[in-house]
């Protein structure tokens, strides 16, 4: 059982800090082909992404609703309070959809405490929002993972047990990490504790760290992934926010693409596709895209479709 210790009710007000999204970006000199994205198809059996070209609070709720996603239960939204400085999703955003759900927001420690993981959430304005679970306070839970490709569990924050649906909500964002920033990650490493992200890593082979190539890790994120969608099957929504970021790779040809808009799935492969596919549309050549796709081992996707976590392709209603 939780008490007032893991939960934190903040009524601190909204603080920017890091993140841009309902800034108006500054004009990029890019702007999106949604007919000719690689991956979209007419398909009717095809996963169905929703998509506003807009980063506003009504636009998260109108993609959430045309989900029309039942969930049951207590609810959880699944999120990553990133830092300071770092590129969080913005809590004014997601707040009426949080607020609809009777929420809870679910963050893991990581490499932090409870107590700074909370406060954070107070600094960032997402205490403001919804109550905090640090889901590894009290020890850690595995999700079992059948036919993966090395995992044969996900372990994550024991608090997880006591949410029955759980919504994912995401800044998604190529040009960061090595690792694509987006749902997969938020339903893999970012759903673990430190000792999880070691098993993720390690591609099953320790609990402590141990770095595999990109590929292998690449595999056993959707691993995980398949453990987060198993341990909770149909329970699962996933949003995602593209708003105006900042490059902080090295990858040559980066830019901001500005303001993109929201979107919001039931397939969570389908989600991280279009993201990705918009961004790579932004390479001024493909020696660029390839190079893109290379540093962040955007084969994750294709690998995430093989092993039974979602679909590549899909289609994309864009709302008016």
């Amino acid at each position: 059982m939780l008490n007032r210790r893991h939960l934190l009710q903040g009524s601190a007000a909204l603080v920017l800090g890091g993140s841009a999204a309902l800034r108006v970006a500054e004009a990029a000199p890019f702007k999106p082909n949604f007919d000719k994205l690689e991956h979209r198809v007419t398909d009717k059996t095809a996963p169905e992404v929703f998509f506003i070209p807009a980063v506003t609070p009504d636009a998260m709720t109108r993609v959430y609703h045309a989900l029309h996603w039942k969930p049951v239960g207590r609810v959880g939204v699944k999120l990553n309070f990133e830092g300071k400085g770092k590129p969080y999703v913005d809590p004014r955003i997601i707040a009426p959809v949080v607020k609809e759900v009777k929420r809870t927001f679910l963050e893991s420690n990581t490499y932090s405490t409870t107590r700074d993981r909370l406060k954070l959430a107070e600094v960032l304005g997402f205490a403001a929002v919804a109550p905090t679970d640090i889901i590894d306070d009290q020890g850690t839970v595995d999700l079992p993972v059948k036919n993966g490709y090395h995992l044969k569990f996900h372990r994550v924050g024991s608090h997880f047990q006591n949410y029955d649906s759980v919504i994912s909500i995401v800044r998604y964002k190529l040009h960061n990490l090595p690792q694509l920033g987006g749902t997969l990650k938020n339903l893999s490493i970012t759903l673990s504790p430190f000792v999880g992200r070691c098993n993720i890593h390690s591609a099953g082979r320790s609990l402590t760290w141990q770095e595999s190539d990109p590929e292998t890790t690449a595999e056993s994120i959707t691993d995980a992934v398949k453990g987060a969608l198993a341990a909770r099957p149909g329970r699962w929504a996933f949003l995602c926010a593209m708003p105006a970021f900042t490059p902080k790779d090295n990858c040559r040809g980066a830019i901001d693409v500005g303001n993109i808009g929201v979107f919001a799935s039931l397939d969570p492969v389908a989600l991280d596709a279009v993201c990705t596919d918009i961004t790579l549309q932004s390479a001024p050549d493909k020696a660029t895209r390839d190079a893109w796709i290379k540093a962040h081992t955007l084969t994750i996707l294709d690998k995430a479709e093989k092993n039974g976590v979602g679909r590549r392709s899909y289609r994309l209603t864009i709302l008016k």
